[in-house]
């Protein structure tokens, strides 16, 4: 394990043998089928890992993996393969919170309206005053005389 042309130390550990010597890949690499002094980076994006499909994506790296988060999500504080829910109603949300609430869903969260207010048709974090007469006839028309 001396010699110069011996296994690459920073992705595997040199076996000293009777007469000769291997290479021990570390972890996150394979050993090459021809030539043992090789190691090649596994790509643990390909097979088992512990990233959660539908809150993070998998990202290989050289030897090892890490979770990239997907929007409404954030990196978990135990283990950082988990992904946890970003609570947005508990940041500045933008919703107007004088005529609607802020509700958390799963990696997003909706401003509903209060009770006689109606979603602005271009930005769903605005509610303004409905006009419940519109188009519906609530009140009795008819006049006394």
């Amino acid at each position: 394990c001396n010699d110069a042309n011996s296994c690459n130390s920073t992705v595997s550990v040199c076996r000293n043998t009777i007469g000769s010597y291997n290479c021990q890949c570390n972890s996150g690499f394979t050993q090459d089928s021809q030539d043992n002094t090789v190691c090649h980076d596994d790509n643990e994006c390909d097979g088992f890992n512990t990233c959660q499909g539908i809150t993070s994506k998998c990202s290989n790296t050289y030897g090892s993996y890490h979770c990239e988060c997907n929007v409404g999500y954030k990196q978990g504080t135990l283990d950082d393969k988990l992904c946890q829910d970003v609570n947005e109603c508990n940041a500045d949300h933008g919703c107007n919170t004088t005529f609607s609430a802020c509700r958390n869903t799963a990696g997003s969260f909706y401003c509903p309206c209060n009770s006689g207010f109606a979603q602005d048709s271009n930005n769903n974090k605005i509610c303004h005053d409905a006009n419940e007469c519109d188009g519906v006839t609530l009140c009795n028309t008819k006049v006394s005389q």
